[in-house]
């Protein structure tokens, strides 16, 4: 993540200052430390600290009237703090936060054993700790059954574990206690609903991560409606053998980026944004570049 605004800051002249999540303290550091043997001294710095109270390094930043913009990958919570602070001196800001990306599948939907592959992956992938990680899905009411199948099937195959002490494990810890507690709290909520819990729910410290409903749908408006009714707007997918319809569907989500047959897949050569609260601006592309450019007109008078 960090290269999406390092090399296109760079490219467009910028010198850049890093600074990593404490949560994520070490990538980032590393990387400032090999750029600096290839940049001008003071093109690309890194500044890690804490964001408690007493020294709020974000804050700090945000306020500075020495920084032109601010580029925030985050949660939608600290996106709106992010951007009321640079509201003091009008910096530029790129936000890319969180999302609520919905799966829609269609009836007619082939290949049932490699759309639920896609589905799983992309939902457990990184232990579902990806902002365009799908995180609902829709399953028309006359394939739900066969579609839910295949995907317990899937998740059932996937091996949970120590990624760095254990060969083959897909799904691994969350980052940190707070996710843990967070997400322990949403698998209890499910069950004191009484929904169905089809695998997994066990609240230890491997197994907790991901969280995927499945939900049923009949009519085409009610579900392009629920897969709208969220203040996010990131990224949704579609499959269906009809392409006239999945893109008629793809036409109607208020969001930045929709996969048709595909899961989440963001190119370099497309843009990547989201609408609503999913943020302000776009990564990636020429639109991306200019997000680090200020606009001038010159007028030559002969």
């Amino acid at each position: 993540m960090p290269m999406n605004k390092l090399g296109p800051a760079i490219q467009a002249g910028n010198s850049i200052i890093l600074k990593p999540s404490p949560f994520t303290p070490y990538t980032l550091p590393k990387i400032c430390e090999i750029a600096q043997q290839l940049f001008p001294p003071g093109v690309i710095q890194c500044l890690g600290g804490s964001d408690d109270e007493s020294h709020n390094l974000g804050s700090l930043m945000t306020q500075h009237p020495g920084i032109g913009k601010i580029s925030l990958t985050g949660s939608v919570s600290t996106g709106k703090k992010v951007m009321a602070a640079c509201a003091g001196t009008l910096k530029r800001v790129t936000l890319e936060l969180g999302g609520n990306d919905a799966c829609i599948v269609c009836p007619d939907v082939k290949d049932i054993e490699h759309v639920a592959g896609e589905i799983v992956l992309s939902a457990f992938l990184n232990t579902g700790q990806v902002c365009v990680a799908t995180k609902r899905v829709y399953i028309h009411e006359d394939v739900y059954g066969v579609v839910r199948d295949a995907i317990v099937k899937k998740v059932g195959e996937m091996k949970v574990g120590d990624g760095a002490a254990e060969e083959g494990v897909m799904v691994g810890p969350v980052q940190n206690l707070m996710q843990f507690e967070e997400v322990k709290g949403l698998i209890d909520e499910v069950k004191e609903l009484g929904y169905d819990v089809l695998t997994g729910g066990k609240n230890h410290g491997l197994e907790g991560g991901p969280i995927l409903p499945l939900l049923r749908w009949s009519s085409e408006s009610d579900v392009i409606h629920s897969a709208n009714d969220t203040p996010t707007g990131l990224s949704a997918s579609v499959w269906s053998s009809d392409m006239a319809r999945a893109r008629r569907i793809a036409a109607q989500l208020d969001v930045g980026s929709v996969y048709i047959n595909s899961t989440q897949k963001p190119s370099f050569q497309g843009l990547f944004g989201g609408h609503k609260e999913s943020g302000i601006g776009v990564e990636f592309g020429q639109a991306g570049l200019l997000q680090y450019c200020n606009a001038k007109s010159t007028y030559i008078c002969f």
